[in-house]
């Protein structure tokens, strides 16, 4: 997401990203190989860690982005192009898990979010901790609605659902969005005009673990829309051959 290139958040991202490919690994295990254990548990735990962990690079990334671009003319238009392009993603997304899932499609996944809190994040891009107490905020607010069940699904990107719904990936604004406002607050306390505010040796050269994930940070969109159907083959190519 950030410009600006900053090593160790790419390995955060990439870290993010390889965990991101071994929960999905898991999950494909359960849904489409029928490994015996249950989605709910640790795999679950780090499933919305890994989501977690990404929502709030985002915001943090959104920071860096900033910096650059809050002097160019009119730069909201480019982070409305921006959320845009990812929402559209996301729709990519959405048509993909119809096809493979069916009723458990992904209707508002983390690539939606990602999308909207893009463009609905723009005025607070600035703020330091007033963003850090709207985000607690917008989680608490998240616990609360998640509790009520409507007969609609119109209202799925705040956190509103029907009883029964279920998808495979679903990420609404309530609460998630409070972690972009969160990684808004501590990139800006951290990162005060796109620049470290703290002296960090460089590891990215030359160690090839801080290498790769650096590489595989910097292209976790790609690694997104890859991995799944690289790992779906695979398993595919295994249970014709092996099992």
């Amino acid at each position: 997401m950030g410009e600006a290139r900053l090593w160790e958040i790419d390995s955060l991202r990439g870290i993010a990203v390889v965990a991101m490919v071994v929960s999905n690994f898991l999950f494909d295990l359960f849904f489409f190989v029928g490994l015996p254990f249950s989605p709910d548990g640790w795999p679950g735990i780090l499933a919305r860690v890994t989501a977690g962990a990404f929502i709030f690079l985002v915001g943090l990334s959104l920071t860096l982005s900033y910096a650059r671009r809050k002097q160019q003319r009119r730069p909201f238009f480019w982070y409305l192009r921006r959320g845009i392009g990812i929402i559209l993603l996301g729709m990519v997304v959405t048509a993909a898990t119809w096809v493979a899932v069916g009723g458990q499609l992904v209707l508002f996944g983390v690539l939606h979010l990602i999308g909207v809190s893009i463009i609905i994040s723009y005025p607070f891009l600035p703020g330091r901790f007033f963003n850090i107490l709207a985000g607690l905020a917008v989680i608490v607010a998240g616990f609360f609605l998640q509790r009520i069940a409507i007969d609609s699904l119109w209202l799925l990107p705040f956190g509103l659902s029907p009883r029964d719904f279920y998808s495979v990936d679903y990420a609404p604004l309530f609460p998630w969005w409070g972690l972009v406002l969160i990684g808004i607050g501590i990139g800006n306390l951290l990162y005060p005009g796109g620049r470290r505010r703290f002296a960090l040796r460089d590891l990215s050269g030359g160690q090839r673990l801080v290498s790769f994930l650096t590489l595989a940070g910097r292209h976790s969109l790609i690694v997104y829309f890859v991995h799944q159907p690289l790992l779906l083959g695979g398993l595919w190519l295994y249970t014709k051959c092996c099992a």
